[in-house]
């Protein structure tokens, strides 16, 4: 399996993928080592892009850029230095995938609840603690 690319611009690859995903082009398999580095580079740009930032917030944008950076890097680490979980990220995406084409309402309940609900609940008990 190839490692994760370090490419410039997610959406700019992302955007590609589609015409990509045809079985004899391209494997389901290569397509998330793509899509990781193209990630992998995305923070690569928001960290060059904090250091541009000056005044009182600058020093909390780029503790974040890091933060994002640094949970990257060691995603990446952890999946491809174990070789035991280096299938674990297709296969979630093929059976999540093989769910939402039979039950529609998962991918509501999915997006609700990991782009809402949870960094909700995050800021909540940030602010609570």
């Amino acid at each position: 399996m190839a490692g994760p690319r370090l490419l410039p611009n997610r959406w700019t690859v992302l955007d590609n993928l589609p015409a990509l995903r045809c079985p004899a082009l391209f494997l389901l398999g290569l397509v998330v080592p793509v899509t990781v580095g193209a990630n992998l580079g995305t923070t690569f740009t928001v960290v060059f892009a904090a250091f541009a930032v000056v005044g009182q917030d600058a020093k909390i944008g780029l503790q974040a850029a890091f933060v994002h950076l640094l949970y990257n890097l060691f995603a990446i680490i952890v999946i491809y230095v174990i070789p035991v979980l280096r299938p674990v990220p297709l296969f979630c995406a093929q059976t999540f995938a093989r769910i939402a084409a039979e039950r529609k309402w998962v991918i509501a309940v999915w997006l609700l609840t990991v782009f809402i609900a949870l960094p909700a609940l995050v800021i909540i008990l940030v602010g609570v603690l």
